[in-house]
C-alpha cells in the first residue's frame, strides 16, 4: 500500500513540475511578443508623420521669414501628404507672414527659364509650383517641386543652391536662401529676413510706385523694353502714354520697325473677347509685320483704380497665341505709378 501511495504521489509531482514549466514558456514567449512589439512601435512612424531620415533641415535663422514658411511646408506635408504642388504653393503664398499680395502658378517640366537661377535649368522633377509676389520690387520667389523616382534629394538640392541667384531682381537682394525636403517634396525660397506691413518682424522697404513685372529675366526681348521703359519714367520727361511708345520704338531695341499709335478703352489686340477698360488715355506699340508676336501697350489708369489688381487682370485675360501663326514666349506687366505697361513678346528675336 505504502508503494501505491508514493508512486501516486511521484506522479503527481511530475504533473505539476510539467505544468508550471510549461507557463513559464509562455510567459516567456508573450514578454517577447511584446517586447517586439514596443520595438515596432519605437522604429514606425504614427500616421502621417515622416522619421527623421525622410526630412532635410535647411540652414535658417529661427523667428525669420524664411523659418516660418520652411515650418508651414513641412505641416502641410505632414496633414496632407497628397497636396499637389501648386496646391502646396498657394497655401504657402497666402501664409499670414506675408505681408503682400502673391500668387502660384505651376511649372512645367519642360521650362527652359526658372525665375531666381538664370541660365540654370532645374530638371528632375515631375511636378512644380513657383509662388511670388505681384509686385516685382520685392526680392521673393518660392518653389516647391515633386520629384522624379530615382533622382537624388541632396543632389536636386545641393543644384538649387549652387546655381540660385539671390539678386535676380534688379533692384533688391533676398537676404534668405533656404532649401529643404520632405521626402520627395522639396521646398526652395529665396527671400527677406522678414516683411511687415508695421506687425512683428521688421519692415523692408518697398517702392510701392513701382511693380515690376514677375517674369522679368535679363538678356530678354522683354527685359530689354521693360528696361527702356523704366528708364523714360525716372527721367520724368514723358507724360502721355503716346509720347511713352514712341520712345520706346525710337530707340530701335528690336530688329524690325515698331510703329505707336493711340488706343481708347474696349477690345484690345491681344485679350480676345476680354475689354480693357478704367484707362483715361492709352497708346500701343507693335511692329509693322504682322507675323511677328509682339504687341505692348502704355495704359494710364484711371483715378482710384488698383494698380496691383489691374495688372493682374491683365495677365489672367491676354492670349499669348493671339496671333493665329505664332505665339508668344513672354507675358511681362508692370507699372511706375498710375502708368501700366503691358508686353507679349518672343524672348529673343534674330536678325
Amino acid at each position: 500500500m505504502k508503494r501505491i501511495l508514493a508512486a501516486i504521489l511521484a506522479a503527481m509531482l511530475l504533473l505539476t513540475s510539467a505544468v508550471a514549466c510549461a507557463n513559464d514558456d509562455e510567459g516567456n514567449n508573450n514578454n517577447n511578443d511584446n517586447d517586439q512589439l514596443e520595438n515596432n512601435d519605437d522604429q514606425q512612424p504614427a500616421d502621417g508623420e515622416t522619421t527623421g531620415s525622410d526630412i532635410i533641415e535647411p540652414t535658417v535663422e529661427a523667428g525669420t521669414l524664411g523659418e516660418t514658411l520652411w515650418v508651414a511646408f513641412k505641416d502641410s506635408v505632414a496633414a496632407n501628404p497628397e497636396m499637389s504642388t501648386e496646391e502646396r504653393a498657394n497655401a504657402l503664398i497666402t501664409n499670414p507672414a506675408i505681408q503682400f499680395m502673391g500668387a502660384a502658378m505651376p511649372v512645367d517640366a519642360s521650362s527652359e527659364y526658372f525665375t531666381g537661377f538664370g541660365e540654370y535649368k532645374i530638371t528632375g522633377f515631375d511636378s512644380a509650383a513657383v509662388y511670388m509676389p505681384m509686385m516685382g520690387s520685392i526680392a521673393f520667389v518660392g518653389y516647391v517641386f515633386e520629384l522624379s523616382e530615382g533622382t537624388d534629394v541632396n543632389t536636386f538640392l545641393t543644384g538649387l543652391t549652387d546655381n540660385c541667384d539671390p539678386r535676380w531682381n534688379i533692384c533688391v537682394t533676398a537676404d534668405q536662401t533656404v532649401a529643404g525636403a520632405v521626402g520627395n517634396t522639396v521646398f526652395f525660397l529665396m527671400c527677406p529676413a522678414a516683411l511687415s506691413d508695421g506687425s512683428e518682424g521688421g519692415d523692408v522697404e518697398v517702392n510701392t510706385n513701382v511693380n515690376y513685372p514677375i517674369t522679368l529675366e535679363e538678356g530678354t526681348v522683354g527685359y530689354t523694353i521693360w528696361t527702356a521703359f523704366e528708364q523714360i519714367m525716372t527721367e520724368g520727361a514723358l507724360g502721355t502714354p503716346g509720347e511713352i511708345a514712341n520712345a520706346i520704338c525710337e530707340k530701335q531695341l528690336v530688329p524690325f520697325g515698331l510703329g505707336a499709335m493711340e488706343v481708347a478703352p474696349g477690345l484690345l489686340s491681344g485679350f480676345d473677347n476680354y475689354e480693357v477698360t478704367d484707362f483715361s488715355t492709352g497708346a500701343v506699340f507693335m511692329p509693322m509685320i504682322g507675323s511677328i508676336p509682339f504687341v505692348g501697350y502704355i495704359l494710364q489708369v484711371e483715378d482710384g483704380v488698383d494698380v496691383v489688381n489691374y495688372i493682374s487682370d491683365l495677365s489672367t485675360n491676354c492670349n499669348p497665341r493671339w496671333n493665329v501663326c505664332v505665339e508668344a514666349d513672354e507675358t511681362l506687366v508692370g507699372s511706375y505709378d498710375n502708368m501700366v505697361f503691358f508686353l507679349m513678346c518672343p524672348a529673343s528675336i534674330e536678325e
